[in-house]
């Protein structure tokens, strides 16, 4: 799923929201509900349409999300001393990763902090120059149905297709 940016502004507001109520001390200094959800803030007026909650549950209102499991340990957290104060950060800490796990992915970089892709890209622009070997042919490029353990001779680009991998 992609995100505008807008949007993973307030996913991001919402995952340190969170973190900030796990942090709490007492039941009445955590903040729930949609008015202290960026989320919400965003998608509550669309009935929750294009929500990253809604698109991973398939559901309105944070229905079916470790949000629900927070809102039961937070009510139980009232009045019930430390052991329901640890339910209630398990249940925050669930929430949390729930949302975290909502986030873009990343594209897989080398080392050097290069998508795949564009070295992929790069490297067959590269080949194309320096590598015009018409006297052997790779194992891998030659689709003829001769045995492949006969061939000593890999390109380069499959070497560094092999290593990207």
């Amino acid at each position: 799923m992609t995100l505008s940016k807008q949007t993973s502004e307030a996913l991001e507001a919402s995952i340190e929201h969170w973190k900030k109520n796990a942090r709490c001390r007492k039941p009445e200094d955590v903040k729930v509900g949609s008015r202290h959800c960026a989320l919400c803030d965003e998608f509550k007026l669309k009935h929750c349409i294009g929500c990253p909650v809604m698109m991973a549950t398939r559901l309105y209102g944070c229905d079916d999300s470790p949000y629900e499991a927070a809102i039961d340990a937070l009510d139980k957290w009232h009045g019930n001393g430390l052991g329901a104060r640890l339910t209630f950060v398990k249940a925050a800490k669930a929430e949390i990763a729930f949302l975290e796990s909502l986030r873009e992915p990343k594209a897989p970089r080398s080392a050097h902090g290069t998508s795949k892709e564009k070295l992929a890209s790069l490297l067959e622009e590269v080949l194309a120059v320096i590598e015009p070997d018409n006297e052997r042919t790779c194992m891998f490029c030659d689709n003829s149905e001769s045995p492949k353990d006969t061939y000593e001779y890999v390109c380069l680009y499959h070497k560094i297709e092999e290593a990207l991998k």
